[in-house]
């Protein structure tokens, strides 16, 4: 199946705008922007889903109802608001989307080039001075929290008080010496990776740990994964209460809410704030079962007519689409539905005679592609998490705020769709924008975001001018990048990283092969070369940060 024309300009011949002294010609120039009261902010970000795992983009995937989970949450919030259907994560797996987030900065310029943070005690990737999107928006006003996955280094503390060197000199009765404290979270409730592998030190608040696998003398018992949505859940709203409770309530709030479901293990709960979890989940037709046996690719046809296309595909393999999988997707789904409640029941202490789903910006993405691949996973896209393919970084992205004009705010309507480009790191500059926060001014500030504001809130798809972005991989083969360009992606390989040379791979004209058939891989037209030439420029200036 192909996809509907987005019918989107294009615009190969467009500047770079990587300097300090260009920062502030990252915004939309060409669009008033309305201000209105500084809207409450959550962005709820899920852990390896794809487009596919979701109801909410089923007319885009074509995904049949015996093989759709129904994802009704997620459905509402897209007819509340704008559906993206050509969003990506910076990278195709945790720690370096999640960097990217934060910083608006791609994470192979730290020391982590690829992979992600690894162990009890990684160092923390963001600099204690360096803004992160909690920073300016608790210098603005905000009262910040984290409920979730961290995923970017922290460091615990020693017997003695003084900074610890790794997990073998921690002692977890210490309060953490770098924590999201130190990044502009003024609450945090977190796991310090996945929640398979963060038992060491358990649940981790403001500081302290909680829970932990007893296996230490110096750990406390009480980690259990298969409660860690419901402790996501519950400090996020307990969060929001006591800020409501507070004095706080007079200043807007930024809730980061980084779900640990779907990553594995697949460990839904029994019921989320009562409503019941396990054994819930179902495709649109009713059933739980795929009536089919699942597909471990979308098209296999073409994608292995190169030795580096059957490479890329077979090595690593893919798993099924479990019920375990399922009911913990739909965790989420149920988690998105009870903050929508939320937000709709509680009145607005800025804003008397409003509720606070009024003047709340609430966006919904993924930290990367689905884990296992397969068109009711991924849709039609090629590839899955890891993968340098659309699959594993194109992600469902919703944002609503229907003061902000993001939506209409009414779920009888079908909501809109946008088919513009951009990534995750272009969030915190957008934010930015749209809270009246003069950022790009800062020196060091997110220097690999562009702000979209003017097209959340007004500007249509046929105005857009897409900027160049960077994807990153991490394949079992080596980390590879990809520059997305208007229609246009170039592939290259692990030398740009490791050796600081090219070596390309293929190149797709994403209008004409959106499933990057292998057959159509341009890489050796001669008719391409300059294009070939060009974008490879405009991936080194970005990679080297020149303008």
């Amino acid at each position: 199946m192909r996809p509907p024309d987005p019918r989107r300009k294009h615009n190969l011949r467009h500047p770079l705008t990587l300097s300090k002294t260009l920062l502030s010609e990252r915004s939309t120039p060409r669009h008033e922007i309305r201000r209105h009261m500084q809207p409450n902010i959550i962005i709820f970000l899920v852990d390896d889903m794809g487009t596919g795992d979701t109801s909410a983009y089923q007319d885009w995937t074509g995904n049949r109802d015996d093989e759709q989970l129904h994802t009704p949450s997620l459905e509402r919030l897209a007819r509340l608001g704008v559906r993206f259907t050509d969003a990506h994560t910076p990278s195709t797996v945790c720690t370096p989307t999640r960097y990217a987030l934060l910083t608006g900065r791609y994470c192979w310029r730290t020391q982590l080039k690829h992979k992600v943070a690894f162990g009890p005690h990684y160092p923390p990737l963001i600099e204690k001075e360096r803004p992160t999107l909690a920073t300016i928006l608790k210098e603005a006003g905000y009262r910040t929290g984290i409920s979730g996955k961290w995923h970017v280094g922290l460091t615990y503390t020693k017997s003695d008080g003084s900074p610890a060197e790794g997990w073998d000199d921690a002692d977890v009765r210490q309060p953490l010496t770098d924590c999201p404290e130190e990044h502009g979270f003024d609450y945090h409730f977190i796991t310090n990776r996945s929640h398979g592998t963060s038992a060491n030190a358990g649940w981790i608040e403001n500081r302290r740990c909680i829970g932990a696998t007893g296996k230490n003398p110096h750990d406390i018992a009480g980690y259990d994964l298969y409660k860690t949505g419901p402790m996501n859940f519950q400090h996020a709203v307990g969060f929001l209460d006591t800020h409501l409770a507070e004095e706080t309530k007079q200043q807007p709030f930024f809730l980061y809410y980084a779900a640990n479901s779907n990553h594995t293990p697949h460990t839904p709960c029994d019921a989320l704030n009562g409503v019941p979890i396990t054994g819930q989940a179902h495709f649109k037709n009713g059933k739980r079962e795929l009536s089919r046996p699942h597909a471990t690719t979308n098209d296999p046809n073409g994608w292995e007519s190169t030795e580096w296309g059957k490479q890329r595909d077979q090595v690593g393999g893919c798993e099924h689409n479990t019920p375990e999988r399922l009911d913990f997707i739909y965790e989420n789904d149920v988690a998105v539905g009870q903050l929508l409640n939320y937000l709709e029941t509680h009145d607005d202490p800025r804003n008397p005679g409003h509720k606070l789903i009024d003047n709340t910006l609430f966006i919904f993405s993924s930290d990367n592609g689905a884990e296992n691949a397969g068109k009711e996973s991924s849709g039609y896209y090629r590839g899955r998490k890891a993968h340098i393919h659309e699959g594993g970084h194109r992600v469902p992205t919703i944002a609503f705020w229907k003061q902000g004009n993001i939506g209409d705010g009414n779920d009888a309507t079908p909501g809109r769709t946008s088919h513009i480009t951009y990534g995750l790191n272009d969030l915190i500059l957008s934010i930015a924008d749209l809270v009246g926060i003069e950022a790009s001014s800062r020196a060091g500030f997110a220097e690999d975001s562009t702000s979209i504001a003017s097209f959340l809130t007004g500007l249509q798809d046929d105005e857009f001018e897409p900027h160049p972005l960077v994807l990153h991989d991490d394949y079992i083969m080596g980390p590879m990048l990809s520059l997305r360009d208007g229609d246009w992606k170039l592939i290259v390989g692990q030398e740009l990283i490791t050796e600081d040379e090219l070596k390309h791979h293929a190149l797709f004209n994403l209008k004409d092969n959106p499933t990057e058939d292998e057959r159509q891989n341009l890489i050796a037209s001669e008719q391409h070369r300059h294009l070939v030439e060009s974008l490879s420029e405009k991936l080194l200036d970005i990679y080297h940060q020149r303008s």
